[in-house]
């Protein structure tokens, strides 16, 4: 229980590797359920509930991925492998506002965090804002300089907007910062 944290946390962690076997296995319903076990041991631990959001957009419940990809990131809002996975499914479900609408929230909710600006720079884009996309990975890039993502978004919005050398100077860099 409580008082056996490190215990909690080795059995979520034995758990959630039974998970995984299960999962690679193909069998993903026991997988989910394994993973959902994992996740009330060791609520702590969100890759579990990453895992579940996965299984749940495998499955077609996109819905349901969202909203689990959406809790993880309110709870760890640096984290790009998240962050990368909901925004493909705002965008495969054609929800172009509503990625908006969550990433400004969670921009809002955590100014000290550079991946929320960053997606909210992208969602900006796509919606054909982009000075706002400027300014969300000019944010971005105040909170981490060398995060190669918003450097090469905010390069090529620059060389789009006539700013080619410069644009051109900060995708180079990107590719230097993660080749």
């Amino acid at each position: 229980g409580r008082y056996m944290p490190d215990l909690r946390d080795r059995a979520a962690a034995w758990i959630s590797k039974e998970a995984d076997h299960l999962r690679e296995s193909g069998s993903l319903p026991l997988a989910f359920a394994y993973y959902e076990a994992a996740a009330k041991v060791s609520p702590g631990e969100l890759w579990n509930q990453v895992r579940m959001g996965e299984i749940l957009a495998g499955s077609g419940d996109y819905a349901a991925a969202i909203a689990l990809f959406q809790h993880v990131l309110e709870r760890a809002p640096e984290s790009p492998y998240t962050a990368k996975r909901l925004d493909g499914l705002f965008v495969e479900q054609g929800y172009l506002k509503e990625a908006e609408r969550f990433w400004k929230a969670l921009a809002e909710a955590h100014p000290d965090t550079s991946v929320p600006q960053l997606f909210h720079g992208i969602s900006m884009e796509r919606l054909g804002n982009p000075d706002a996309a400027h300014d969300a990975y000019a944010r971005s890039l105040e909170i981490k300089p060398a995060h190669a993502p918003a450097v090469y978004r905010l390069g090529a919005l620059k060389a789009e907007r006539g700013t080619i050398e410069q644009g051109a100077d900060m995708m180079r860099e990107a590719l230097r910062l993660d080749p």
